[in-house]
């Protein structure tokens, strides 16, 4: 799909991706303590970022190593739901192997798994807003990725996860930071390389475009150019290009 990939190789010579990977039991045990927790409840909770690219391209014998992992989670959740219908029943899968603290911070809530030899997950719930997640129509962005997103199943255990679909996964990493970071374009090159015949092009415009009005209309708030880098514009000129008749 991307002919000329030269200047991403060039940014990730030096890139180490340090942290757990799947093939840690912390990281294993903590994502299927999320999964069967969400499964019994009437909320949703989707993985995203960089953990979710890893889930995605796991078994082709690639893995980034990561000390978090970020949910999306919806419709907006109190602090008292939280507790009572996320926090409680991960606690008590977890705490006969790990220390488990909990923290909250404006829209994200925080559960942070420990253990003994001083590996830690932080799993980190993101709500957005109650305002913004209150529309639940098609056109909503975040109700688009939830509603796309897929179930695939953990590494080495019989346990499946939601999860972002590749394309909300390229087009969340060109757009939702400040400066280009080499575990994005290394979730990026990787999810292309793994993907590239099965990348929906229609799909992953309408993720673009989404990210992109997003930052527009959060422009003054973030206080930041929203002007892509040369790395991110030179996969968007490939992607966007409209697609051809056949």
């Amino acid at each position: 799909m991307i002919n000329n990939m030269a200047r991403l190789d060039t940014l990730l010579k030096d890139f180490s991706p340090n942290g757990a990977t799947f093939n840690d039991q912390i990281l294993r045990d903590s994502a299927v303590a999320v999964a069967e927790t969400f499964e019994n409840i009437d909320f949703e909770s989707v993985l995203v970022g960089g953990k979710a690219a890893e889930i995605l391209y796991y078994h082709s014998g690639h893995s980034r190593g990561s000390d978090d992992m970020d949910f999306i989670l919806a419709p907006f959740m109190r602090k008292s739901e939280f507790s009572e219908l996320v926090s409680k029943p991960i606690i008590e899968k977890l705490d006969d192997r790990y220390n488990i603290t909990t923290s909250k911070k404006r829209f994200r809530y925080g559960i942070k798994v420990n253990s003994d030899d001083e590996q830690g997950i932080d799993l980190n719930f993101l709500t957005k807003s109650k305002g913004y997640l209150s529309d639940t129509s098609d056109t909503n962005q975040t109700w688009r990725e939830i509603r796309n997103a897929r179930m695939i199943q953990i590494p080495h255990t019989n346990t499946q996860i939601k999860t972002y679909r590749p394309e909300d996964i390229i087009a969340w990493k060109l757009y939702n930071y400040d400066q280009p970071r080499a575990k994005d374009w290394y979730d990026i090159k990787l999810v292309l390389d793994i993907y590239h015949d099965k990348i929906d092009r229609t799909y992953l415009r309408t993720a673009i475009i989404d990210q992109i009005n997003y930052q527009i209309n959060h422009k003054e708030k973030r206080d930041h150019s929203i002007s892509p880098s040369f790395e991110a514009q030179l996969i968007i000129n490939k992607l966007m290009r409209p697609i051809k008749s056949r």
